[in-house]
């Protein structure tokens, strides 16, 4: 599988360009999870300052936990076959949302939010409700990237409590 490397807006990030790859869902990984059966994954997890590693179809974006190393991540993909064996997952339903409102959110990240975010090698999931409070969760480059702030409350903030007029803040948890 071919790929290519790009910078995202997170200094401290990589995105791994492969257009053949397909996940269904988000596949996030650190470096207290396992990696069984994918040893592309356990090799990338193996460079020195990886934080984290995140999935999805057409890229891998590789976090760094201070400046992203190109070569190790371009050496640990070499001659690998990338495929996701383990299970691809979106979050388990929030049990505080009804599944008419998580469904209509997940549209909404699904159709407006996330093709942004996975252009630049990040992700969001959606993770539950505190009173009226949505809760999100970033992954890949979005984690720790100096921008994530501003995409919060200009994209994502604002969309979301649009389209809910019983939401008062979107907040994001680690």
């Amino acid at each position: 599988m071919t790929h290519r490397i790009e910078a995202t807006p997170n200094p401290r990030a990589l995105k791994v360009v492969l257009p053949d790859l397909h996940v269904d869902g988000v596949l996030a990984v650190t470096p207290e999870q396992a990696t069984d059966g994918m040893p592309w994954m356990t090799r990338l997890m193996a460079i020195d300052g990886v934080d984290g590693v995140l999935a999805q179809t057409g890229a891998i974006t590789v976090r760094f936990r201070s400046t992203p190393d190109e070569s190790a991540v371009r050496y640990a993909l070499s001659g690998q076959t990338i495929i996701v064996v383990a299970p691809a997952h979106k979050e388990h339903q929030p049990s505080e949302l009804d599944p008419e409102m998580a469904y209509r959110i997940e549209m909404i990240l699904d159709w407006d939010i996330r093709p942004g975010l996975a252009a630049h090698g990040g992700n969001v999931t959606l993770v539950g409700r505190r009173e009226r409070t949505l809760l999100l969760r970033w992954h890949g480059a979005c984690s720790g990237c100096p921008s994530s702030a501003e995409t919060l409350q200009l994209g994502i903030r604002e969309r979301i409590l649009r389209s809910f007029h019983d939401l008062e803040d979107v907040e994001m948890v680690p």
